[in-house]
């Protein structure tokens, strides 16, 4: 729940036999909890730091698969611990691996991507408590992409749009099956330089609304199963230092939500790009 998703929706694919490495940092401050009400409350704050390594590359035109996997640091400053990781002090590993196959089912001027998605817990890691690095449970989802730009009143502008619908591994019977979609606008200052906007929504359908009188056993795991809900807005910009290297940053804010937290921070890295067509260039 502390580490965002990167929003690098990939409605449009690299050609075929072209990859990237990409390395990102993220750092994220909890100010405030919201209840299952939307009330604020300040039980604590957290920090979490994180950094993803993801490789991508495309095996056709149309078929590319992407994998990253991520360490992260997360600490609580409070007096009302929920877990062991709650002591006041960092803690940190790897968390889990992601791997995404992306189809260009269509690619004109309106480019249409389905996916499927896969996450894997690398470790056996503590999943209790408000610093908790994450939720330790298996993933499978589906979901699809979709952008094109706004050709000809302002050729340089793109939208696109991405919803991914989670099958979330159960905990203590309850499901925390989830929704996810995201909406980004684009605009290229220059052909090196571009600017976006971007939204992010989450919607879960299952787990259990917080803060509430926990029945037996629901403490151990109300971290994992919360029906978290919320939408979150940012800004970002990449720029391409030549043709193989670009780096980008992007800064977060929590507009509204329930059962999650109040999270805002920024996330910066580079990206390298490899491939038969950049050594061609």
């Amino acid at each position: 729940m502390l580490v965002c998703c990167p929003a690098a929706g990939q409605a449009w694919l690299p050609p075929a036999g072209e990859g990237a490495v990409t390395i990102n940092v993220q750092s994220l401050f909890v100010k405030d909890h919201i209840g299952f009400d939307g009330i604020h409350r300040d039980s604590g704050h957290i920090r979490a730091n994180s950094m993803r390594v993801e490789l991508t590359y495309a095996f056709t035109d149309r078929l590319t698969v992407s994998g990253d996997v991520m360490q992260v640091w997360a600490k609580y400053e409070g007096t009302i611990p929920h877990g062991p990781p709650d002591d006041g002090s960092y803690n940190g590993g790897f968390q889990d691996a992601r791997i995404d196959v992306l189809y260009a089912a269509i690619h004109r001027r309106v480019a249409v991507t389905p996916f499927v998605r896969g996450v894997i817990p690398t470790r056996d890691y503590e999943p209790r408590g408000h610093s908790a690095i994450g939720r330790h449970l298996h993933e499978f989802a589906v979901g699809s992409f979709a952008g094109t730009q706004f050709d000809p009143w302002l050729p340089d502008a793109y939208v696109q749009i991405g919803y991914l619908y989670s099958f979330v591994e159960h905990v203590g019977g309850i499901s925390t099956n989830r929704s996810n979609g995201e909406l980004e606008l684009g605009y290229f200052v220059t052909p090196a330089l571009s600017v976006r906007a971007l939204g992010l929504w989450q919607e879960t359908h299952g787990g259990l609304d917080l803060p509430r009188e926990f029945h037996e056993g629901e403490f151990e795991i109300h971290d994992r199963v919360a029906k978290a809900q919320y939408i979150r807005y940012g800004l970002g910009a990449t720029y391409a230092i030549n043709r193989t290297v670009g780096v980008f940053a992007l800064v977060l804010n929590t507009y509204s939500g329930k059962s999650t937290y109040v999270s805002r921070g920024g996330s910066a890295g580079v990206t390298w790009n490899f491939g038969r067509h950049r050594r061609s260039e």
